[in-house]
């Protein structure tokens, strides 16, 4: 899984899906049943959480 993550984000940094409410300005990638929640920063991206789809928003 990490491997895909990376290639895809290294090769488009904005192939997630824009997030809503509370996690507004982030993005989200959909690997599986796998959600990875990153922002884009000036040099790439910034991995925040990577986590199963139903425990990933949580707190």
């Amino acid at each position: 899984m990490l491997k895909d993550t990376e290639g895809t984000l290294a090769s488009d940094p904005a192939a997630g899906i824009p997030l809503t409410g509370q996690f507004k300005g982030l993005l989200k990638l959909c690997i599986g049943d796998y959600r990875v929640i990153y922002s884009k920063t000036g040099d790439g991206v910034l991995i925040l959480r990577i986590g199963p789809r139903n425990k990933v928003y949580d707190r």
